[in-house]
């Protein structure tokens, strides 16, 4: 009797946590000054793949593409397409170690307002722990805008930003070739 007492309290104990607690991405996008978000036009992006980055056989991150129906590799990257990409990390990594990372696979030499929208994001970066995920989002009324964990921490409508900064994942000489070509091989 004491035994399935404790049991029962313990099961409605946790059914109360699990009732509580949601993942980090059921929750609501709070609002942020000065930064917004197009959510008609974003919330309405199909899933349209997943990929896994993995890093000398250690699996990193998870990504996920949310983009039109319609969208075709070859233009993925352009402005008229809207666009969404989820970065959920399995293991902790430093804000310089994402500024390290992205500096090395974007151009050396960029002008000046795409120079100054990288810094400006890079400077938004924060370290993240396991299962914190970074969202990437694009639509031409709001431009680039980086999320953490659901909560907007930088915007820039610079021209030619998209395709610069989602083609650390997506564009010509990507980070990883083989996370770039599973997430574009459905479209």
């Amino acid at each position: 009797m004491f035994l399935t007492s404790k049991m029962s309290r313990f099961y409605a104990v946790m059914g109360l946590m699990a009732a509580l607690i949601q993942p980090s991405w059921a929750q609501p996008s709070p609002s942020v000054t000065g930064i917004t978000l197009d959510e008609s036009v974003l919330a309405a992006l199909p899933l349209r793949s997943q990929a896994t980055a993995t890093w000398l056989f250690i699996d990193v991150y998870k990504a996920a593409l949310y983009a039109p129906q319609t969208s075709k590799a070859q233009s993925i990257l352009d402005d008229s397409t809207p666009l969404k990409l989820k970065l959920c990390y399995l293991h902790k990594i430093t804000k310089d170690e994402f500024v390290e990372a992205a500096s090395k696979a974007l151009p050396a030499k960029l002008t000046p307002s795409l120079q100054s929208a990288v810094n400006g994001l890079h400077q938004a970066y924060r370290d993240v722990k396991p299962d914190d995920c970074y969202q990437l989002s694009y639509s031409a009324q709001q431009g680039v805008v980086l999320s953490l964990n659901d909560v907007p921490v930088y915007q820039d409508k610079t021209p030619g930003f998209k395709a610069l900064y989602f083609g650390i994942w997506l564009g010509k000489e990507p980070l990883s070739e083989t996370v770039k070509e599973t997430l574009l091989e459905p479209l």
